[in-house]
């Protein structure tokens, strides 16, 4: 039975369903070890799976910011666990825990699997890479959501095409639907909704958002439409024209309101391969997505579908495009994106760690 060691520096909600879909696969035994706790913007409850195993790192960890904690390592804890389980593979990234097992693979005779969601959009500067060296020489396979993380691990780690497994991110099936009749009836419906789903932050960039749909909503020569947000965050909720706020949203409410819209635009500077669009893309919503967006490659249609990060203008210029698009097309493009993400499951992924993992 292999023995799969995950490092993770907390249980996602949304990794639960993989996880438990990877520890129903035959013959295989998976234990998830955490190393740090959700940073201030992930407003979860605690999460635990029913089918894998779960351990803790016994480290110090101290919030560094809105989006980010410092930790600071129990290296003796972290060796005992390794000691004591003895995985034939450890799935890491090179945070000091990932390190560390990188220094220890030999002795302890495992596979060392780098899963990263990083993207060339969000690579660290060449301080970290040096640092991160070490941890890319020792790793043997790599598991990417998609093609940007390929690209990254192809330049940043020297990996090899046949070193390289697709995982996509995978949701509840479930939460995350919507059947064909609603499908089409939602496709002749009107006004055109877009919807924005995430922390109202600068890297998210709310803050573009907010400013284009302020310059379009000045206008009356455009058909009519709302924005909906959902999220929480530092950036002001400011009364605007047409965005409707919802703030911190369930799984439930948030796929409803999903159902509800047509077209999903996400103006992040910096994403390396965020939930919400294949949440959205489920939900049978177009994607409109800037090009800094990790998943953008897999879930637009085409390259008027995309625009150019960190830019208003970029933004403002795609909006209109969108309104000014028949509603076939806009159902075409959600259409491509809803049987993209119709390939993605737990089990699907849980099938490629496998694979990963096999000698």
């Amino acid at each position: 039975m292999p023995k799969i060691l995950i490092l993770q520096p907390y249980l996602t909600p949304y990794r639960v369903g993989l996880f438990d879909a990877l520890a129903a696969v035959d013959r295989v035994d998976v234990l998830v070890v955490r190393y740090s706790r959700p940073e201030v913007r992930r407003q979860w409850n605690v999460h635990t799976g029913s089918g894998f195993e779960q351990k803790r790192i016994r480290s110090l960890v101290v919030s560094a910011g809105y989006e980010s904690n410092k930790v600071y390592t129990n290296v003796f804890h972290w060796l005992w666990i390794l000691l004591r389980w003895r995985p034939d593979v450890v799935v890491a990234c090179p945070a000091n825990e990932g390190v560390i097992a990188a220094a220890l693979k030999k002795l302890l005779r495992y596979r060392l699997i780098f899963w990263t969601e990083q993207t060339p959009f969000t690579a660290g500067s060449a301080a970290l890479l040096k640092r991160q060296r070490f941890f890319y020489r020792h790793s043997d396979r790599y598991l990417v959501p998609g093609r940007l993380s390929a690209q990254y691990v192809r330049e940043r780690c020297g990996a090899r095409e046949e070193q390289i497994y697709y995982a996509p991110n995978s949701v509840d099936d479930d939460t995350y639907h919507i059947d064909q009749s609603r499908f089409d009836r939602k496709h002749g419906e009107s006004p055109l909704k877009f919807m924005f789903c995430g922390s109202l932050i600068e890297r998210k960039g709310f803050d573009l958002l907010k400013e284009a749909f302020r310059r379009l909503a000045r206008e009356c020569d455009l058909p009519a439409f709302e924005c909906h947000v959902a999220g929480t965050g530092p950036l002001e909720k400011e009364p605007i024209d047409n965005i409707i706020y919802h703030g911190n949203c369930a799984q439930i409410e948030c796929a409803r309101i999903m159902r509800d819209c047509h077209v999903f635009v996400l103006p992040s500077r910096r994403d390396c391969n965020p939930l919400t669009v294949i949440e959205a893309a489920k939900c049978g919503n177009a994607m409109l997505l800037s090009d800094a967006v990790g998943n953008y490659p897999e879930f637009t249609l085409s390259d008027e579908w995309v625009f150019e990060s960190g830019s208003v203008d970029a933004l403002e210029k795609a909006l209109r495009w969108v309104l000014t698009r028949s509603g076939s097309d806009i159902k075409a493009a959600a259409e491509y994106a809803r049987r993209v993400a119709g390939e993605i499951s737990h089990e699907a992924t849980a099938r490629e760690f496998v694979r990963a993992a096999g000698k």
